[in-house]
């Protein structure tokens, strides 16, 4: 289950995510102030998953589920959407994908040389979080 450490991580992601978004939408808001007591709801995480990093989206969205029970992302739907890996050569410049296995060929198809610049596919990002919050319900 080497989604675990990316679930925990999205869900600490997000609550950060919320707390930048409310500070920037209400400047009365002390920055030390834990935000979170705030949020009303999670309804909805975009993010962005890279081939590379060979996670299953149900596993994903498993963890997450149990992760964040208890917790302001609990019930939130999560769309992954993946992003296919992209190399260019270090020698010739050429730039090609993954193979159908979503594996990252280590040599250029082109010249054969080692070395490839990594341009996508290791992404873990999150794209957009749909919430509610109420500064007035602490």
């Amino acid at each position: 289950m080497h989604e675990l450490p990316w679930v925990i991580e999205t869900n600490d992601a997000v609550k950060r995510l919320i707390e930048v978004e409310i500070r920037r939408s209400d400047p009365a808001v002390l920055s030390q102030e834990d935000l979170s007591r705030y949020i009303i709801k999670v309804e909805r995480i975009r993010m962005e998953l890279g081939a590379l990093r060979k996670v299953k989206e149900e596993a994903f969205n498993f963890l997450f589920t149990q992760v964040s029970q208890g917790q302001f992302t609990e019930g939130a739907t999560v769309e992954i959407t993946t992003v296919d890996a992209l190399l260019r050569c270090r020698a010739c410049g050429h730039e090609w994908g993954s193979d159908e296995s979503g594996e990252a060929l280590p040599l250029c198809p082109k010249c054969s040389s080692p070395g490839a610049e990594l341009l996508r596919g290791n992404e873990l990002n999150i794209v957009s979080v749909d919430f509610e919050y109420d500064l007035r319900s602490p």
